[in-house]
């Protein structure tokens, strides 16, 4: 009996042990949840920039993130920008995950103020809104998803 408590306890502990990951849209202001819609009227880059910040929330482990393209509509995914320093990509593609490597953040460590996505596809002047879907995810050091995503739409 005591055997399976023991066992019971260690289960619990290494399901439970998951770094988490937070983002929010300065740092350590407002957190960008799961399901966010973000909506800017402008294609004027400073002013249709979605700044966020990639976090660790973690004080013991260290964590791997990654952006996933998951959709998006009106557009073909250029004349955009989405920077997770020190890399900027200028185009996406549906499917795809950004950046190549993951991003790794120590406990405690966020990857500063830099990281943004801005669209600055003007249209072809019918089809709106512009809607890119993109999901934020961490991985183990086998390469496999762990813990909770979070997926936000830009218009």
């Amino acid at each position: 009996m005591k055997i399976k408590f023991i066992c019971y306890l260690l289960f619990l502990s290494v399901s439970f042990s998951f770094a988490q990951m937070s983002i929010t849209t300065l740092q350590g202001s407002d957190p960008i949840l799961d399901g966010d819609v973000f909506e800017f009227d402008t294609n004027i880059f400073e002013d249709a920039k979605l700044k966020f910040v990639l976090g660790n929330t973690s004080t013991t482990e260290s964590i791997q993130i990654k952006i996933e393209v998951v959709s998006f509509t009106n557009t073909d995914g250029t004349n955009l920008q989405l920077c997770v320093q020190p890399l900027c990509f200028f185009s996406i593609q549906i499917g795809d995950t950004y950046p190549n490597s993951p991003i790794t953040l120590g406990p405690g460590q966020d990857n500063g103020v830099n990281d943004y996505f801005v669209n600055t596809n003007p249209g072809d002047g019918v089809n709106y809104p512009m809607e890119y879907v993109l999901r934020f995810f961490t991985l183990n050091d086998n390469g496999d998803e762990v813990g909770d995503d979070i997926t936000i739409t830009y218009l």
